[in-house]
């Protein structure tokens, strides 16, 4: 097999970003399967899928994808994670009356300040107004694919306790079955909507609150 021959015709079918691919394991692969003097000694599936196999490039794109997608979600999980405490150490404290604070730092072996701190953010949590956005269109949402839901405080400037979060629901499916999941995915995290969903340029907006 001429080698050299045979890795400027690869080179020919590459594109643009023939450095993206893994030359050297596209040539074994093809001399395996039998070329010797030219690609044309196979077929065009078996030639394709062989220097599909070495797409190096695409492979690390897509695990590019893979790890920002991760990142996302891991990143929704903590905003959630910790509204979901400084709300419940509001409850705990207000409810356990006068030595609340002192108990509960006690119990879970934070100090006083600290969770005083994390308590007095949660009641600011429980005493704000949130809207809850729904994105429906594929060119604002950060995926492209799929509806996202957000959660924002309704003031300038303020929190975003929920994160841009993809939906199960594709763009472009019924604008009901991206509410449904829209309200499914808040409920989840710790929201219950009022009222009715409002159009906007980007989809749908309501108002939302922290369940008890």
């Amino acid at each position: 097999m001429n080698r050299t021959q045979i890795a400027h015709e690869v080179s020919l079918t590459l594109g643009d970003f023939p450095d993206s691919f893994d030359m050297e394991g596209i040539l074994d692969d093809l001399s395996e399967a039998g070329v010797t003097d030219s690609v044309d000694d196979i077929d065009s599936d078996t030639y394709w899928e062989i220097v599909r196999r070495h797409d190096t490039g695409a492979q690390a794109e897509e695990k590019a994808e893979k790890a920002h997608a991760d990142y996302l979600k891991a990143e929704a999980a903590y905003k959630t994670a910790t509204v979901n405490r400084q709300v419940a150490f509001a409850q705990a404290i207000d409810a356990m009356g006068r030595g609340g604070n002192a108990i509960l730092s006690r119990q879970i072996g934070l100090a006083a300040p600290t969770v005083k701190s994390i308590a007095d953010r949660g009641r600011e949590f429980l005493a704000a107004e949130f809207t809850a956005w729904l994105t429906t269109q594929g060119n604002l949402t950060l995926n492209g694919e799929h509806c996202e839901i957000s959660v924002v405080e309704d003031t300038t400037g303020g929190t975003e306790p929920v994160p841009a979060t993809p939906l199960p629901t594709a763009i472009g499916s019924d604008d009901s079955d991206a509410q449904d999941a829209a309200e499914v995915a808040l409920l989840a995290a710790g929201w219950t909507t009022a009222g009715e969903w409002q159009q906007t340029d980007h989809g749908y907006s309501i108002k939302v609150s922290r369940t008890a």
